[in-house]
C-alpha cells in the first residue's frame, strides 16, 4: 500500500513519522522505481508497526521508546506444510493470499505440496487460522505445523 493509503487509514499521522521510522529501520516498505522518481510500496506489516506506534506517540511517547514497546511484545510465528493431491497447489496459493496473518506462501516439492508462513500474536490466532481458515481451504488435505522457538528466529 502507498503512503496516502496509510495516512487515510491512521487519522492525524503525518508524513514525518513514517519517515522518522523507515530511516531508522523499524520498517521496510519496498521501492519501485518510477521514471526519476522512487515510490515506497508500504507491507501489511509496515502499516501494522506504523498505526502502532502512533498510538504511542500521540499519547506522548517518542517514537524510539514507542517502537520499543510495541515490537518487545513477541510475536508467534510458524510454519504450516500442506499435502494438497493433484494440481491444486495454484488454488490453494490463491485462497492463502486472503487468509490474514499468513504472509507468505510458496509451492514445493517433496513431502509437502505447499508452505505458508504465519505470524500472528498469540497461539489463538494460529490455531484460529489453522483450524477454521487453512484447514477448510478446498483441496488442502492434511497439514503438519512448525511453530518458530521464541527468540531464535531472524530475518534479512
Amino acid at each position: 500500500m502507498q503512503l496516502k493509503e496509510i495516512l487515510n487509514r491512521v487519522p492525524g499521522l503525518g508524513k514525518d513519522l513514517v519517515y522518522y521510522l523507515e530511516n531508522k529501520g523499524y520498517i521496510h516498505p519496498r521501492k519501485i522505481q518510477k521514471d526519476r522518481i522512487s515510490r515506497r510500496e508500504y507491507s501489511k506489516r509496515d502499516h501494522e508497526i506504523i498505526a502502532s506506534v502512533f498510538k504511542y506517540y500521540k499519547r506522548g511517547y517518542p517514537p524510539k521508546i514507542a517502537y520499543q514497546l510495541v515490537t518487545k511484545e513477541e510475536r508467534m510465528l510458524a510454519y504450516v506444510l500442506m499435502e494438497v493431491p493433484g494440481k491444486g497447489s495454484r488454488k490453494v496459493l490463491e485462497s492463502l493470499r486472503k487468509v490474514d496473518g499468513v504472509i507468505e506462501a510458496a509451492a514445493t516439492y517433496g513431502g509437502s505440496d505447499v508452505i505458508a508462513k504465519i505470524d500472528v500474536p498469540d497461539i489463538s490466532d494460529l490455531d484460529q487460522i489453522i483450524l477454521e481458515k487453512i484447514e477448510s481451504i478446498a483441496g488442502v488435505k492434511s497439514t503438519h505445523t512448525l511453530i518458530v522457538l521464541q527468540k531464535t528466529h531472524w530475518r534479512r
